[in-house]
């Protein structure tokens, strides 16, 4: 597998793009100011990994189909998938991947997947276009799991929520949902971020008022924002004592802890009929 990284930009922002997963690798304000996370190994080596077709985990890693039994691994397969460049402009990118026989042999549809990235000079549109190429109904699920960098560490800063939130995060097994939520404290409408927060891996919103929440460094108010006006659910996470927090919007979630792992059946799943379109965008905004 060969990587080749892209670059875009426009009115001095720039992005950097690699075809392994589509994964940003840099992003950076008319400033030069770097808001992705480095991918240090020494802590995580991604940075922004694309969940699909699934988002988060399945129990037993598994799922069944049209009675036969199918071995899927947590977030799914794009992640580490080569794709190829559709198109690239100064300001725009189209990277696209396809059913393959690796593909088939765990996920049984035929499909295009593509992401498309446009930069305006004030912000980073992300578009998860996927396209049902069989001639069944496809279900899937897709998300972000974007890392920004906070170099002094996640206790410096805030995530502030577009309303006031009576935030409760879903409690996780393992990989799996649990039936029973916790509360999380917030200040109105601004969570003060904790390393205490990952103490259950993730605070993951199955329900949430808002969409877009802002990543701010608590003495400066500046810092990151993310738009996810169509994506059902959201999630923060990090791993401990380490200097970045990953925003995810997410059309999908984990199995519950009880799931009777029948795909057609998996709470949060997104269906698509054959010949069909579906597109999903967020925004990325620096604060400046």
């Amino acid at each position: 597998m060969s990587e080749q990284r892209f670059t875009i930009a426009c009115g001095g922002m720039t992005a950097e793009i690699s075809n392994i997963g589509a994964q940003i690798k840099s992003l950076k304000d008319a400033n030069g100011k770097e808001y992705m996370w480095s991918g240090d190994p020494a802590f995580w080596p991604k940075t922004a990994p694309i969940m699909f077709p699934i988002c988060g985990g399945l129990r037993e890693d598994s799922y069944s189909y049209g009675g036969k039994e199918y071995h899927l691994d947590k977030h799914g397969f794009v992640l580490t998938r080569e794709f190829a460049c559709e198109s690239h402009t100064e300001s725009a990118l189209t990277l696209v991947t396809e059913a393959t026989p690796d593909t088939l042999a765990v996920y049984p549809f035929v499909f295009e997947f593509r992401v498309r990235f446009v930069l305006d000079g004030k912000s980073l549109t992300v578009n998860y276009i996927t396209d049902n190429k069989d001639t069944k109904t496809m279900y899937y699920s897709t998300g972000a799991h974007e890392a920004y960098a906070c170099p002094e560490g996640i206790e410096e800063y805030d995530v502030i929520f577009d309303k006031a939130e009576s935030l409760r995060r879903t409690v996780l097994d393992g990989n799996l949902l649990e039936h029973k939520t916790e509360p999380v404290e917030t200040d109105g409408n601004v969570l003060h971020m904790k390393y205490s927060h990952m103490d259950n891996d993730c605070l993951n919103f199955v329900t949430l008022e808002s969409r877009g929440a802002s990543l701010v460094k608590r003495a400066t108010g500046k810092g990151i924002r993310v738009e996810f006006d169509d994506f059902e659910h959201f999630v923060l996470w990090t791993k401990k004592g380490a200097p970045y927090l990953c925003l995810e919007p997410w059309n999908g979630i984990p199995d519950r802890v009880d799931a009777d792992r029948v795909l057609e059946h998996k709470e949060g799943i997104l269906s698509l009929e054959p010949g069909c379109r579906q597109c999903f965008t967020h925004r990325i905004l620096p604060i400046l």
